[in-house]
């Protein structure tokens, strides 16, 4: 469950020097930079059925997560009419992957370019 909190500057200077050490234990080396960035939050459906769009819920808020490295490639498996079928992609421009703070979630952020169309990965 990602969890999203409203923050004051001293949190969010926290969670900040959290995310950098984070990243530094799991690159061995120093954080050189910072970013911010936007994200488009997505509209959910809960176990209850009900609809909730987390743009119009959180916009403003401040999410920090940690790079962990760089996609160059994605491997998954897909159910397609009831038969398994395995996919790679490598993608023509490496997509950034990033972490929550607890390490439970992982994130691929994206130039804006659309990720999935109706007929699936696009590279």
């Amino acid at each position: 469950m990602i969890e999203f909190k409203s923050y004051g500057v001293e949190k969010l200077a926290k969670d900040i020097e959290k995310a950098i050490k984070k990243y530094e234990e799991l690159h061995f080396t120093s954080v050189d930079k910072v970013k911010e960035t936007k994200i488009r939050l997505p509209k959910i459906i809960t176990k209850t059925g009900e609809e909730i769009d987390l743009e119009k819920k959180y916009r403003g808020s401040t999410i920090v997560m940690t790079q962990v490295g760089v996609l160059l490639g994605i491997l998954y498996v897909q159910d397609k009419l009831g038969v398994p079928r395995v996919f790679f992609h490598v993608f023509e421009k490496p997509r950034v992957m990033l972490t929550s703070d607890d390490g439970k979630s992982i994130f691929i952020a994206e130039d804006g370019k659309e990720m999935v169309t109706d007929r699936g990965v696009v590279a």
